[in-house]
């Protein structure tokens, strides 16, 4: 993949004030375009400069290409047909290496379409991690060939009533090829051993008794509850 190829498309048609520009390959001298170079610096810091001459991205890898995109895309405004970009100068880096977002779709199931709109919208904001919270007591989200019955008998219910589902094995790849192409990590969390009421309703024979402390029947005694 080229460094321009990182760039989001469309981009913009022109800088304010100078002449129509198309495209993301590197310009001829002179011409208004995006010309991408690297530096050494920091993992995924980037500098963005626009001006008359046209725009440039120099940046030490690249993630941090994919973030001046972003920068750029967001700087820019609707001119007609076309979009527009202020003169500018921006220099970025990561302040935290671990910049993450967790989705609780146990709870709360949330289909690929919506799953991948919300990566977009992350990677706009220069996240980095998806942390994936795919079972609870209320619903098992991710097919296992090892153990169907998860999903056939723990998938369909949600929080407050709501409807659940899963991800098929074809489903999450999608979600993790979405954000590793905008750089972004899909952490998938299962709760073991608590939270594993769905667990147990598909299969009974893997769950154990409850096991509880002395305290516990102080604290009854004491407080009420049972």
């Amino acid at each position: 993949m080229t460094d321009a190829a990182l760039l989001p498309r469309p981009l913009v048609t022109r800088v304010a004030g100078t002449a129509p520009w198309r495209g993301v390959a590197a310009p001829e001298p002179g011409a208004h375009g995006v010309v991408v170079t690297r530096h050494p610096g920091a993992a995924e810091s980037y500098r963005l400069r626009v001006d008359e001459s046209g725009i440039e991205i120099s940046a030490a890898d690249d993630a941090g290409v994919f973030y001046a995109g972003r920068t750029l895309a967001q700087l820019a405004t609707r001119d007609g047909e076309g979009w527009v970009v202020p003169a500018i100068e921006v220099e970025d880096a990561p302040r935290f290496r671990h910049r993450g977002f967790m989705v609780d779709v146990a709870r709360h199931f949330f289909p690929v379409e919506v799953v991948t709109a919300l990566i977009d919208r992350l990677s706009d904001l220069k996240l980095n991690v998806l942390h994936l919270h795919l079972s609870d007591d209320q619903g098992w989200r991710l097919a296992m060939a090892t153990r169907p019955l998860l999903t056939e008998r723990a998938s369909a219910t949600a929080a407050l009533g709501d409807a659940g589902g899963f991800y098929t094995a074809d489903d999450y790849r999608t979600i993790v090829a979405h954000a590793t192409s905008r750089h972004m990590t899909v952490v998938p969390e299962i709760d073991m051993p608590g939270h594993t009421h769905a667990v147990s309703l598909a299969y009974p024979g893997i769950a154990c008794d409850p096991v509880l402390s002395p305290h516990i029947d102080e604290v009854v005694a004491a407080y009420g509850g049972g």
